[in-house]
């Protein structure tokens, strides 16, 4: 059985970044050596920027800068939560 470790640390009212590391789990392509994904996600709930390392499928690093925020897509913003509804 695989271990997980998980932290998160608050950076400001809406900004937080995420670190976590598994160890002993099964990720992506038993075949492969490593994988590797970076990138960045916009005018969607919680986003920003992420990266994956997994290696030997065994180990996987993965740290995401993200915005707790939910996006408005009618009105392409993201939702004034103390002024208006997400349903």
């Amino acid at each position: 059985m695989g271990k997980t470790f998980l932290k998160n640390i608050k950076l400001s009212k809406n900004k937080s970044i995420e670190f976590q590391l598994d160890i002993g789990h099964e990720y992506g392509m038993a075949s492969e050596w490593f994988e590797l994904n970076v990138g960045t996600r916009s005018k969607q709930d919680h986003g920003g920027f992420h990266f994956n390392f997994i290696f030997m499928n065994i180990f996987a690093l993965m740290i995401q800068f993200y915005d707790h925020r939910h996006w408005n897509y009618e009105a392409n913003r993201w939702y004034h939560y103390n002024s208006e509804s997400e349903d």
